[in-house]
């Protein structure tokens, strides 16, 4: 309608379509209009914007053009293609938004020869650079009461010109310069009377507060713009200054924000949007595994509080009985509030707590050491944090303090855009997720990923095969060096310590070469020691990791003390073999022949170590296990054919190499000896494993039997399921919390009761895992994690940023 409020709506329509980064791109078949943005939320204003009838067709360095198809007076719902106008406007500086500044402003020369400047930013950033607001808040209560005079003398049938300020609220309460806005009277017949008091810039501010807080309980993402009309006297000696901080080769960063503060000042309202800020496909069934796997999540948001925390009930961070603390700066108190707030954690009475803290009071936090100390404590304590309105800094800043609280644990964050990059970076491993946000995360990250509900199988499936693969591999590659160069100090004793090698030289150097290196690859790069759907469905078999179950010192003392048997095995029992079968050589010579010896304990060493490690250690027997223990073998055995007929004639004579093995491969004394000692060094081995599995079964150990039964399986996964869920129910119906439901990320019926620690210090209300996390949520959810086992090195929605270690 052509009221004052529907001049306001369009005015605000235009600043949508003109303050933005955008490309418009147009389809030469079709002709249709689309965008290249470098952020989805620029993107879904700007389409919004095409769709109520502003769109963007055009854009240079210095000029943008609209296609405007409702300047009728039909209005804002329909689109009167008639009467589309081409406008173009003039940019005359662009002042870029930045993670510091949480605001971007573009300078117009509008159609009419008007300077304008169009601001959008974070509602917090932008209202402290609105004119006098304050004025604004002592004059709300009069004002709204002149306003319902108004609108009864309206309903009784009195005419009422709004343009013709009787009461002089408009004229009076505000002295400001309106020389450059419209002249907002309506004489038209087809005109209609605007009941809203849109001139009335207190009713106007209270109102768009309003508005704002409602957005972001409903857990959407909210940006507030503004506008400013400039003279020309003042634009251009303000861009002298621009145009020497763009040219400024020292400081330059610094020198254009403190510009921009210069005319980013007495700002008036041009309105507020409202985007909804959903989450992936199974992001709370992802969250729940890893809560399951004993690892919390802090959640680092630069959102409303209100946003952060429907955000967090949304992604099943937060549940129906959490109990919340709200960490508040501007308490009395905050040392004592934190006291008394890690005293109510620390009681252990509680079942579910969440602490939530804003980028404000993490300021006030990270100025003093002590202050830092406690919060961080706190955070430990509970089972879960949510941050929220943190600068890219703040987000680095936590995972920092975590790492130095915690100096035993491994850290992971994960995030999906540019402001990501400082938290991902600063965490031990850094997860970036491609998607709507850009590559800025992806390549500043170790790992990438397209979705956040692969970070399950990245840590639970990848990374836990890979913690014992890589597990395995230093083990085996421990025990085969041991077991064999061992042998060759216990033959020492029958040496007098003269240092002679039970082993011929060439043979000896390529043991680890081409006897013993493919069993360990292989275990490294393909075992497998329960299935993936058991891994899934099972997340508590993560910790297996965080226990170190796979590697820890008494199991690599066990490895080098099974290594030492065999060595003493693999040289003892042939040598008293050797003793009996070959009386008369000894009684003759006084001594066997070297290499002869020699042959049988390092035949004996091939059998032992590749069958510990392929078949005895390696659950995951494939066809590639087979076939490589099978070339080790017969490798071992074809080096020997060969060597014994190219070694020279006499080339050693300590080592009758030419025709030995031939020779000895004949005789039934050398196959007896090998298998006898082969037996005695792994029987012991077999035995010991197969009795721990009966008597101490480990978690992997009685999974491994369950994997034999896929019913049996299922069942399982399928109870677990259950049980948290039942177990949430239980403790929801112990406290009288009613159920919630999800309405496109709402949130209904929430607990009302709270815990006050004493007049302001903490809200306790109902607003949600061990390794902690770190959500962020700018457009989905991002990561960080502690004893992370990862593999050696479709469309996202909107995200967060998430970081876990475990305690």
């Amino acid at each position: 309608a052509d009221t004052p409020f529907g001049e306001r709506a369009r005015f605000f329509l235009l600043a949508i379509a003109l303050c933005h980064t955008c490309v418009p791109e147009i389809d030469k078949e079709t002709g249709e209009v689309f965008y290249q943005a470098a952020s989805p939320d620029e993107f879904a204003l700007v389409t919004a914007a095409k769709e109520l009838g502003y769109v963007v067709v055009d854009k240079s360095m210095s000029s943008i053009s609209l296609l405007i198809n409702n300047e009728s007076i039909i209005g804002l719902d329909t689109t009167n293609k008639g009467a589309a106008t081409n406008v173009t406007y003039q940019i005359l500086n662009v002042i870029e938004f930045s993670s510091k500044r949480k605001r971007m402003s573009v300078v117009y020369r509008l159609p009419d020869g008007r300077i304008c400047l169009f601001c959008k930013g974070a509602d917090s950033i932008v209202l402290e650079r609105l004119r006098n607001p304050r004025k604004f808040r002592h004059k709300e209560k009069g004002l709204m009461g002149s306003d319902k005079e108004k609108l009864h003398l309206q309903e009784s049938g009195y005419p009422i010109d709004i343009v013709d300020d009787q009461s002089g609220i408009f004229n009076q309460e505000t002295s400001h310069d309106h020389s450059h806005e419209r002249s907002y009277s309506v004489k038209s017949e087809r005109s209609v009377i605007d009941l809203f008091p849109i001139r009335n810039e207190a009713w106007e501010y209270s109102e768009t507060l309003f508005h704002i807080q409602e957005f972001a309980t409903e857990g959407l993402r909210t940006l507030l713009y503004a506008h400013r009309f400039l003279d020309e006297a003042e634009y251009h000696e303000w861009n002298k200054l621009f145009q020497e901080a763009s040219t400024a080769v020292v400081d330059r960063q610094r020198k254009l924000e403190h510009v921009a503060e210069m005319i980013e000042r007495d700002l008036e309202i041009t309105g507020a949007t409202a985007i909804e800020d959903k989450l992936q496909d199974g992001v709370p069934e992802a969250i729940d595994k890893l809560r399951r796997a004993g690892i919390k999540v802090w959640m680092l948001t630069g959102d409303k509080r209100e946003t952060a925390i429907n955000i967090g009930y949304s992604c099943s961070l937060i549940k129906n009985f959490s109990e919340t603390l709200i960490i508040d700066s501007t308490v009395p108190d905050l040392n004592s509030m934190l006291k008394r707030a890690l005293k109510h954690v620390g009681n252990g009475k509680a079942k579910h707590i969440v602490a939530v803290v804003d980028g404000a009071t993490l300021i006030v936090i990270e100025r003093d050491a002590e202050l830092m100390e406690k919060f961080v404590s706190l955070g430990i304590l509970c089972d879960a944090v949510i941050c929220c309105r943190v600068s890219p800094a703040q987000k680095a800043l936590v995972v920092k303090s975590i790492r130095e609280r915690l100096k035993a644990t491994v850290t992971l964050a994960i995030g999906d855009g540019a402001n990501d990059i400082a938290m991902i970076q600063e965490a031990h491993v850094g997860i970036g997720i491609t998607g709507r946000e850009g590559m800025q995360a992806a390549r500043s990250s170790d790992y990438s990923i397209a979705q956040f509900r692969f970070l399950t199988s990245l840590l639970f499936v990848h990374g836990r095969w890979s913690y014992i693969r890589v597990s395995k591999f230093v083990l085996g590659t421990f025990y085969k060096c041991i077991c064999f160069y061992l042998t060759q100090g216990i033959f020492q004793f029958f040496t007098g310590f003269s240092g002679t090698s039970l082993y011929e030289a060439w043979t000896l150097s390529l043991y680890n070469t081409l006897f013993s290196s493919l069993p360990v690859i292989v275990v490294g790069i393909f075992e497998k020691d329960l299935k993936r759907r058991t891994l899934i469905g099972v997340p508590e078999l993560y910790q297996t990791g965080q226990r170190n179950e796979a590697f820890n010192l008494k199991l690599f003392l066990l490895w080098m003390g099974m290594g030492l048997y065999h060595a003493m095995v693999i040289v003892l029992v042939p040598a008293f073999l050797h003793g009996i079968f070959f009386s008369e050589e000894l009684n003759d010579s006084g001594t066997p022949q070297l290499f002869d010896f020699g042959l049988v304990s390092y035949t004996s060493v091939v059998f032992i170590v590749t069958s510990k490690i392929a078949y005895l250690e390696c659950h995951n027997w494939t066809l590639l296990t087979h076939v490589t223990s099978f070339l080790t073998l017969c490798g071992w055995f074809l080096w020997q054919t060969v060597y014994s007929f190219v070694y020279p004639v006499g080339g050693n004579a300590l080592y009758d190499v030419r025709g030995s093995f031939q020779h000895q491969g004949k005789e039934s004394i050398f196959w007896l000896s090998t298998l006898l000692t082969v037996s005695l060094a792994m029987i012991p081995n077999i035995i010991l494993k197969a009795v721990k599995s009966v008597i101490s079964p480990t978690d992997v150990d009685e999974y491994q039997e369950i994997e034999k039964d896929a019913e049996r399986l299922q069942k399982i996964i399928e109870e677990g399921d259950a049980n948290k869920e039942e177990s949430d129910e239980e403790f929801d119906s112990e406290i009288g919390v009613g159920s919630r439901k999800d309405s496109g990320g709402k949130r209904s019926e929430k607990k009302k009761d709270k815990f006050d620690y004493s007049e302001q210090d903490v809200i306790m209300s109902n607003v949600n895992c061990g390794e902690t996390v770190t959500l962020s949520t700018d457009d989905k959810p991002r990561y960080q994690l502690k004893d992370i086992q990862l593999p050696y090195h479709e469309e996202n929605s909107s995200s967060a940023s998430l970081m876990f270690h475990h305690g």
